[in-house]
């Protein structure tokens, strides 16, 4: 079975890596991959809720910076020696590898946690939006195939670790505000 699975997870590694693409797919996927290009807009956005996104605002910056320094640490120093995946672009010799890789263990992919996590914290808090944040956790989880440095099967599993890390931390928040003080006296504020 474990045999099957792993074909499937090859075969669908070529298919995104080798035979859907394009050149400008190439230089856009390794441009999205890449946290020094989206970095700057991540800090950016957690800035400006900060600053105009009122008490809701400074919860949904609280609650993205807990669950990202849960999921990431997690997932890279706990899940990934556990399973100790050789990435693509050093097991299988016709990968295609767009940008430099790191050379650590493959499975989960972290970017697919930490993305997904985000995205949902910021659908809890701001559920008008949440076509766009999931858009932008596919687009950098599927980058990460495209470009060769991951399975499928790794940023499906990574979407699902930050997922359940995010679902755990909002569902903690709501407890919190349900018992606090702090909340009851500051509902009223946006």
């Amino acid at each position: 079975m474990m045999n099957i699975l792993y074909g499937l997870d090859v075969g669908l590694f070529h298919w995104i890596n080798s035979f859907f693409i394009h050149s400008v797919a190439d230089v856009l996927m390794a441009a999205v991959t890449s946290s020094k290009n989206w970095m700057p807009v991540f800090v950016l956005g957690l800035g400006s809720l900060l600053w105009k996104g009122g008490f809701k605002g400074r919860i949904c910056v609280l609650a993205l910076l807990i669950t990202v320094s849960i999921t990431d640490p997690f997932n890279s120093r706990v899940i990934k020696p556990a399973f100790a995946r050789q990435r693509p672009s050093h097991a299988l010799a016709e990968a295609r590898v767009l940008v430099p890789d790191n050379g650590g263990a493959s499975f989960p992919s972290s970017h697919a946690a930490n993305m997904f996590a985000a995205a949902f914290i910021l659908s809890s808090m701001y559920s008008r939006r949440s076509v766009l944040w999931y858009t932008i956790a596919f687009l950098v989880a599927y980058s990460r195939v495209y470009v060769g440095v991951h399975y499928p099967s790794d940023v499906i599993a990574g979407a699902f670790v930050g997922t359940l890390i995010a679902w755990v931390v909002v569902r903690l928040f709501m407890r919190w505000e349900k018992s606090s003080a702090f909340f009851q006296n500051t509902s009223g504020r946006t």
